[in-house]
C-alpha cells in the first residue's frame, strides 16, 4: 500500500486500547454519562488533564477526517473506529447486524452506546489510539447486591445522569476492558445540598424494597409469608420479598468470608450495647443469625432477639460479635422478623394449645398468603390462609380455635361455658332445629375438624342480614351515655364493635378482664374475642328477638380408622371443603354438652349439593382413606 493512500496509517494498528489507570487512593471529579446499574455508573475524569487530552483528540479527529475519505466498508466486532455525533468520536463496535448493517457501538471516551449503520462508521487510524480509552466503570459501595433492583434504577437515573460528583475510591477492580473502581459518590460538594448518594440510595432501598413493614398494611395487597416463630406471648412472620432473598446472600457471604473462616479472629465484645446488632450462632441449627440484646441478665449473660426470626436466647457475651465490625450494610439492614397478632383470635385466648397447633398447622417452610385486616397498638391482625393440594385456600385462624377457651379465676381452673351453663341463663332463643333425620340448609362459619364446627341455619339468614344492618344503623347513629366500667356486667348482651369491618355484633359478656377490656362470646358466629370498653354500647331490646345463630355441630359417619389416623392436612382439607359454604345437614343425634354454649351439639350428616353429583363429606373422607 502507498505511504500516500488515506488508508496507509492503518496497516499496523494494534487491536485494543491501553486501560486507564487510576491510583486506588485517588479522589476525582466524575462525569457521569450512563447509569447502567448501581455496580456499572460509566463516565470519565473531569480533571484539566484529562479534559485537555479528550478535547485535543476531538481536534486532531476534526481535522483529519475533513481531508481524509476514511469510511469503513466492513465491521468486525471487537474493532475500534470513528463516528461523528455533534463532534468525533472514538467508539468500539460491540455487535453487528449483517442484514440491517446496523452496529452497537460503545463510546469509549463516555461509556453510553448508541447504533449507527455502516455508512456512518469510519477506519480509526493508529495515531488515534494512543490515548487510553478514557471512560471507566464505579461500583457503589455497599451497593453491589442491589445491581438488579428495578425500584431503585429510576432514582438512581435522576440522581446522577449527565451530573458531575465527586469520588472516592475504596477498592480497586481492574479488569480486561475497562477500569473498574467500588466508590463513594458524593453529589454537590462542599454545598447545602450536598448528598451522599452511597447513604441516600441505601435508605431508598430500605424504603422502598427491604424494610417489610412498608408491605404491611390494611391498604396493602395480600402477601405470602411464612411463620417463624410461635409462642404463647407472640407471633412473627417473614414475608417473602427481595428483602429476604437479599439478607440471605448477604449472610451468606459473611459466614463463608469471615465467620466460617478459620483465619478470621473477632474482636471480643467487652460489654452489652441494647442500641447495637450483633452475629451469634444458634445452638439449635449451629447457622448465624443476627440478634440484638433486650435484657442483660449479668455482665456476662444476655437476652437476645433473633431480629429475622424473633427468637429469643440466652447467650453469653464471649459468643456475640458486633456486626457493624464485619459489615455496615446488614449493621442497618432491616428487620425481617414482623410480629403479627392473629385476626379473629384474642391474645387472651391464645395458649399454649393454639401455639402448638399453629405450629403444626404452618410449618416454618409452609409459604401462607396473609392480609392485615387491622392493627393492635401497632402490631398488624393478620388472616393467615394456607393452599392445600388440592389447590383450596383456606383459613388457618378459622382451623385453630372454635373450642371454647379456658381461663384462670382465683387460682381455680374455669371453663367458659361454666357462666353460661351455670351462673347465668343465656339470654338469646335457640335457633330452629329440625327432627332427628331431617335436613336443613346452613352456612358453615367456623371449622376446627370433623368434630368441632359451627353452622348458621339458612332458614333466618334473611332475618339475621336485616338484624346485622339495622344495629348498623342504631349503633352509629347512637346519642345515649356511654358504657362505664360499672356498667359492664358478666352474663348480659350488648353491642360490640369489629374494629377490622367497622360492623356490630351481639355480644354475649363473660369475663371482665380489666376496667376496659371484657372476654364476648359473638353469639351469631360462634367464637371468642376481646372487646374494649369504648367500642361496646347498650343493646337494644329489639335486638335480643332473633335467636342466636351460631349452632355447634360435629360430623357423623367418619370410620374409626380415619378419626384415629386424621393428621393436620386432613384439617386443611375439610375446612376447603366445608368452610363459608352453604350445605345440607342431617341431623342425627341432638347432645346437651356443658362444654358448649346452651349446651346443644348437632351430630349431622353435611352434604355438598352444588355440583351435579352429591357430595356426601363423611363418605368423601372414608374413600379418601381407602384409596
Amino acid at each position: 500500500m502507498d505511504s500516500t493512500s488515506p488508508n496507509a496509517d492503518f496497516s499496523n494498528r494494534p487491536s485494543s486500547l491501553d486501560v486507564l489507570i487510576i491510583w486506588e487512593t485517588h479522589e476525582f471529579h466524575f462525569h457521569v454519562f450512563v447509569t447502567n446499574d448501581c455496580t456499572d455508573i460509566r463516565g470519565i475524569m473531569t480533571d484539566d488533564d484529562s479534559i485537555d487530552a479528550i478535547q485535543n483528540l476531538t481536534s486532531e479527529m476534526k481535522l483529519y477526517y475533513n481531508i481524509e475519505e476514511s469510511e469503513a466498508f466492513s465491521v468486525v466486532e471487537g474493532e475500534y473506529y470513528a463516528v461523528f455525533d455533534d463532534e468525533w468520536h472514538r467508539v468500539q463496535c460491540t455487535s453487528y447486524d449483517s442484514k440491517k448493517q446496523l452496529a452497537t457501538v460503545l463510546f469509549i471516551d463516555r461509556g453510553d452506546e448508541d447504533d449507527f449503520t455502516l455508512d456512518n462508521l469510519h477506519l480509526l487510524p493508529s495515531k488515534f489510539r494512543d490515548l487510553p480509552a478514557q471512560h471507566f466503570k464505579l461500583s457503589l459501595n455497599d451497593l453491589e447486591i442491589f445491581r438488579y433492583c428495578e425500584e431503585i434504577q429510576d432514582i438512581l437515573d435522576d440522581l446522577l445522569h449527565d451530573k458531575d460528583v465527586y469520588v472516592r475510591v475504596v477498592k480497586f477492580q481492574q479488569d480486561k476492558s475497562v477500569t473498574s473502581l467500588l466508590a463513594e459518590m458524593i453529589l454537590d460538594k462542599d454545598t447545602e445540598k450536598e448528598v451522599n448518594i452511597n447513604e441516600f440510595l441505601l435508605e431508598k432501598v430500605f424504603e422502598l424494597v427491604v424494610d417489610p413493614k412498608i408491605f404491611i398494611g390494611i391498604d396493602k395487597v395480600a402477601q405470602q409469608a411464612h411463620i417463624s416463630f410461635v409462642s404463647q406471648e407472640q407471633i412473627y412472620m417473614q414475608i417473602e420479598l427481595k428483602g429476604l432473598v437479599y439478607l440471605h446472600a448477604l449472610m451468606n457471604d459473611l459466614t463463608n468470608n469471615y465467620l466460617n473462616n478459620s483465619d478470621y479472629k473477632h474482636k471480643l465484645v467487652s460489654k452489652f450495647d441494647l442500641t447495637k446488632l450483633y452475629v451469634t450462632k444458634s445452638p439449635r441449627d449451629n447457622n448465624w443469625y443476627r440478634v440484638k440484646v433486650i435484657e442483660i441478665k449479668n455482665e456476662f449473660e444476655a437476652l437476645v432477639k433473633f431480629v429475622d426470626i424473633g427468637d429469643t436466647l440466652l447467650v453469653r457475651r464471649r459468643n456475640l460479635i458486633l456486626l457493624e465490625n464485619l459489615s455496615k450494610l446488614l449493621a442497618l439492614y432491616p428487620e425481617q422478623a414482623v410480629e403479627v397478632k392473629l385476626h379473629k383470635i384474642s391474645p387472651f385466648l391464645f395458649d399454649e394449645k393454639l401455639a402448638n397447633k399453629l405450629r403444626k398447622l404452618a410449618l416454618p417452610a409452609d409459604i401462607l398468603y396473609t392480609k392485615v385486616v387491622g392493627e393492635l397498638n401497632g402490631i398488624p391482625i393478620v388472616q393467615f390462609c394456607k393452599r392445600t393440594e388440592n389447590n383450596y385456600l383456606i383459613s388457618i385462624n378459622d382451623a385453630l380455635v372454635i373450642e371454647p377457651p379456658t381461663m384462670y379465676l382465683e387460682d381455680k381452673t374455669v371453663s367458659v361455658v361454666d357462666t353460661f351453663n351455670s351462673r347465668f341463663s343465656f339470654p338469646l332463643k335457640t335457633p330452629y332445629i329440625p327432627a332427628i333425620d331431617s335436613s336443613f340448609d346452613v352456612f358453615v362459619t367456623m371449622v376446627a375438624h370433623p368434630e368441632d364446627f359451627t353452622v348458621q341455619p339458612l332458614c333466618s339468614r334473611y332475618k339475621f342480614k336485616q338484624m346485622m344492618a339495622d344495629l348498623l344503623d342504631v349503633c352509629e347513629s347512637f346519642s345515649g351515655p356511654h358504657l362505664t366500667p360499672n356498667c359492664v356486667k358478666v352474663g348480659y348482651l350488648y353491642a360490640a364493635l369489629e374494629e377490622e369491618d367497622d360492623s356490630w355484633y351481639r355480644a354475649y359478656v363473660y369475663k371482665i378482664i380489666s376496667k376496659t377490656q371484657f372476654g364476648v362470646y359473638a353469639c351469631d358466629y360462634g367464637d371468642y374475642r376481646i372487646v374494649t370498653l369504648k367500642n361496646m354500647q347498650p343493646l337494644q331490646e329489639g335486638f335480643c328477638d332473633l335467636p342466636y345463630q351460631a349452632i355447634k355441630a360435629k360430623l357423623v359417619g367418619i370410620s374409626s380408622d380415619v378419626k384415629n389416623n386424621w393428621t393436620d392436612n386432613d384439617t386443611l382439607r375439610f375446612m376447603a371443603l366445608i368452610q363459608s359454604k352453604n350445605l345440607v345437614a342431617i341431623v342425627k343425634n341432638l347432645e346437651i354438652n356443658t362444654a358448649v354454649v346452651k349446651g346443644i351439639v348437632l351430630s349431622v350428616d353435611l352434604v355438598d349439593t352444588s355440583e351435579d353429583e352429591d357430595i356426601d363429606m363423611a363418605d368423601f373422607f372414608n374413600k379418601k382413606k381407602e384409596i
